[in-house]
């Protein structure tokens, strides 16, 4: 048996199709199936159900397809890691974040990277938090910035996390809102009848924040946007739409807005929770870590540790 067998059996369990495995390996179909079945031959078992329209694995086939693709990530492993002693500063690594964190954080975490490891080149992804969990998890992002804690525990078992800051919300308001020069801040209970423009539910937990402190108020807040991203958010803000709840981030995003548009801190009231959002760095829990992953790591510790300095948390 030989490592391209695994991985030739592999993406036909993946597709249940021989032409659609044979077009992900770029090879033709015939070589493909007599690969699987001298595959079949060595081990003595029959790995696919061939009968149907669609092809399905045997038993077998389920339990070869568990341990195979163990085996195939641990070799993965191996190879990064030896390219990585030979060329630790070549290579890319890939950055999963969140986009209030994109625009405050990764410009200083682009910049240091590219100081002390020239030959690396940085690929971003941004997202959602559950989505960012997701692309660590499976592999497609080395590290990755998100709200904790994860909400999917299907995930988050697969994940390491540590707590980089925790940041405040605010509510951007108009700039003639009434609530514009409220610098004792506002209490949620005061929101009832105000127009309000929530992010996408699943950019994490700060949709969840907002209505179930709305609902320990006693009111269900009067919804007249829902689904945008923060930058969209504040734009409508600006545009005298509604108002928002943001992290105290989110409008530095957008300093080009800072004469349309008002931060007013919110929920710190007597009787009335704060309202805090906890930023996390994540990395897969198993499985090696280039030196460039582990670098990346580092700066966005330094990163976050001199936004926290400088309240922007």
């Amino acid at each position: 048996m030989e490592l391209r067998h695994l991985r030739y059996f592999l993406a036909v369990a993946r597709h249940r199709n021989f032409t659609r495995a044979a077009q992900e390996l770029h090879l033709a179909q015939p070589p493909l199936s007599q690969q699987i079945q001298q595959l079949e031959h060595e081990l003595g078992v029959q790995l696919f159900d061939r009968s149907g329209r669609q092809v399905r694995l045997t038993p077998a086939g389920e339990e070869l397809q568990r341990r195979a693709t163990g085996v195939l990530e641990q070799v993965d492993d191996l190879m990064v890691a030896t390219r990585d002693i030979a060329a630790a500063r070549a290579g890319t690594v890939t950055l999963g974040v969140i986009p209030t964190a994109a625009g405050v954080m990764v410009p200083h975490i682009a910049a240091r990277l590219r100081a002390l490891f020239p030959g690396v080149e940085l690929i971003i992804q941004e997202a959602g938090s559950t989505t960012i969990a997701a692309l660590v998890a499976d592999r497609q992002a080395d590290v990755g910035l998100a709200r904790l804690p994860l909400g999917d525990t299907t995930i988050a078992d697969h994940i390491e996390s540590e707590t980089l800051l925790v940041e405040s919300l605010v509510l951007a308001v108009p700039r003639n809102h009434r609530f514009a020069t409220r610098t004792a801040g506002v209490a949620i209970a005061e929101l009832r009848d105000e127009p309000l423009m929530l992010v996408r539910r699943d950019q994490g937990t700060l949709s969840d924040l907002v209505l179930d402190a709305c609902a320990a108020a006693g009111f269900a807040p009067r919804l007249v946007c829902e689904g945008a991203e923060i930058d969209t958010l504040l734009r409508l803000v600006a545009a005298g739409v509604g108002c928002t709840i943001v992290p105290a981030t989110g409008p530095q995003m957008m300093p080009h807005l800072a004469a349309d548009i008002q931060s007013v801190p919110l929920g710190d009231m007597p009787g009335e929770p704060a309202l805090r959002l906890t930023l996390g760095l994540i990395w897969r829990r198993h499985g090696y870590r280039s030196h460039a992953a582990s670098a990346l790591g580092s700066i966005i510790r330094e990163v976050a540790s001199h936004s926290a300095a400088a309240n922007l948390a």
